[in-house]
């Protein structure tokens, strides 16, 4: 078994695989997820994050992934690079023994995205270059990238805890919920991240970087505009005096998007309502629930999930007058 590393180890563990020097002055474990083990390390004149990948994730039921998925994080961040210049980090030392990467780390006063928009700082202009980003990242040729093809951490950290834990605990979505999931296992169209979320983008001044790749793979692009959707939709569940703002996020994310992407089309109506539907789910009831949701909030999230997968929800836009109607602020 690999020894996990921590903030006794961490600072041996970096000086010894050469990515710092000479010493270490500072490291702490960063929090946010529970997937990885998290640290960030500082010396004099860098800052840089170790991320190693867990077997078993730390969550109340039973959740493994493939630890070397660390490996592919590695990849889709270099692919990620030459895409998107100056907006991921840089990857800095990649160690599939110990299951573990690590990359520049942002500066230490930039701040997620997801942070701002829970404390009203809600930037639309954000939400134009999220939309932006990932119709280029979409828009990538794969075809020298055969590390891509790798389904298996994202079923193991997406589909089963999301689609199958909700179809199995919702027996009166089980059907639509399965039908999607085949549906989106046959669309191996692109590059896709996987964890498109306010979350994963970091932000400071003028400059954002995306972060945290470990379920990229070539798959269903719709699977990252509804990822984002979904969580602006759950923001306004749990903050509805601030629908408005997020709404707007989410439209101009989502015409961003559309203006550049090739698989606008695909990423669009029904289809892309239920994949928010189900995500809408899996955050309120499935097996990684969004920790800011409380219950009034889960029970409006599971209302509006289950709408979207079995009523005549057609449009996003129509996602969001049903929301404003079942959670006045």
């Amino acid at each position: 078994m690999t020894e996990l590393l921590d903030v006794h180890t961490g600072p041996s563990y970096v000086l010894a695989r050469g990515v710092v020097a000479p010493r270490v002055n500072r490291c702490v474990a960063l929090g946010g997820g529970v997937s990885n083990v998290v640290l960030l390390i500082e010396t004099d004149s860098r800052r840089v994050v170790v991320k190693q990948a867990l077997g078993r994730l730390r969550v109340a039921d039973l959740w493994e992934a493939p630890v070397g998925r660390i490996v592919t994080e590695a990849r889709a961040l270099r692919f990620a690079a030459h895409v998107l210049t100056g907006e991921v980090p840089e990857v800095l030392d990649v160690d599939p023994a110990a299951h573990a990467m690590t990359i520049a780390a942002a500066p230490a006063e930039w701040v997620s995205w997801k942070d701002r928009l829970l404390n009203g700082t809600i930037e639309v202009d954000i939400a134009d270059r999220l939309g932006v980003a990932l119709a280029a990242l979409h828009n990538a040729p794969t075809d020298s990238a055969d590390w891509l093809d790798q389904p298996a951490a994202f079923r193991a950290l997406r589909v089963d805890p999301y689609h199958h834990a909700v179809a199995a605990r919702m027996p009166n979505v089980a059907r639509p919920i399965r039908e999607l999931a085949a549906e989106m296992a046959v669309q191996r169209c692109c590059f896709v991240h996987g964890d498109y979320s306010p979350k994963n983008v970091l932000v400071g001044d003028e400059s954002l970087w995306l972060i945290d790749f470990e379920v990229a793979h070539l798959g269903d692009p719709t699977f990252d505009v509804a990822f984002l959707l979904n969580h602006l939709l759950l923001k306004a569940v749990r903050r509805p005096a601030w629908l408005p703002l997020y709404r707007r996020c989410a439209n101009e994310f989502l015409n961003s998007y559309a203006g550049r992407s090739a698989y606008a089309t695909l990423a669009s109506g029904r289809y892309l309502v239920r994949h928010l539907g189900c995500l809408l789910l899996a955050r309120a009831v499935g097996k990684s629930p969004a920790e800011y949701l409380d219950a009034h909030s889960r029970e409006v999230a599971t209302e509006l999930g289950t709408a979207a997968l079995l009523e005549d929800v057609d449009t996003v836009d129509q996602l969001w007058t049903r929301l404003a109607t079942l959670n006045p602020p």
